[in-house]
């Protein structure tokens, strides 16, 4: 499972400083037709923009970033609005999965790999255990969040939302048993401390059902 833990662990007695903590929603894309999204998947990310909102507390949007695909840029465009959030979306493609196809072996191999285990087990510990692929989007994907919450803490930002067209976007999950796989609209919410530790995630799923696949 690599070095990413499932709780945080106590700090030495009479220590009193408290670590800073952020928190990166990833979003998958709505339904899409190529690489435009369609009239479902706009209201579907409209839906879990609206969910997002009601349960931001205190918190702002601090960062906007899409994965780079167009139908992510679609996306995140939806949630500017929706956040009044003046800035411009930021690209990171690190948040996308297709670099790793090749190195995992080719199409082929992949898609052979993920209906395996979604048909043995689909959860994130049964990936890790029988998919090269799902170990890559794991170290990969955690990269991305960790060197994003840091540069955030740096920033002093606490909120960033997320849009990947990659639907391994749990992959960093500290709950071996999450679903292998998110839908479309669904999302990941990911806390990070400062030092880099992923703490808590939970999966978030669309109020209007998307494909897996």
């Amino acid at each position: 499972m690599g070095v990413l833990v499932t709780e945080v662990q106590p700090e030495a007695v009479g220590k009193k400083e408290i670590m800073k903590v952020v928190t990166i929603d990833v979003v998958r894309h709505g339904e899409k037709n190529g690489d435009q999204m369609t009239e479902k998947g706009f209201a579907q990310i409209s839906a879990t923009g609206l969910a997002l909102a009601r349960t931001a507390g205190h918190m702002k949007v601090s960062r906007l970033i899409y994965s780079g695909a167009n139908r992510t840029r679609q996306a995140v465009t939806i949630f500017k609005e929706a956040f009044e959030f003046e800035d411009g979306p930021e690209e990171n493609k690190m948040f996308g999965f297709g670099n790793l196809i090749a190195p995992a072996g080719g199409l082929e191999r992949v898609l052979k790999e993920i209906a395996y285990v979604q048909a043995n087990g689909d959860t994130v510990a049964h990936a890790l255990n029988e998919s090269e692929y799902a170990v890559m989007a794991r170290l990969q994907i955690a990269e991305a969040l960790i060197e994003l919450a840091k540069d955030m803490i740096v920033k002093d930002q606490n909120w960033a939302i997320v849009a990947s067209h990659g639907n391994y976007s749990e992959m960093a999950t500290v709950d071996p048993q999450m679903p292998y796989g998110i839908c479309e609209g669904d999302r990941v919410r990911y806390t990070i401390r400062e030092d880099g530790r992923i703490i808590s995630t939970t999966l978030h799923r669309c109020p209007i059902p998307g494909g897996r696949n």
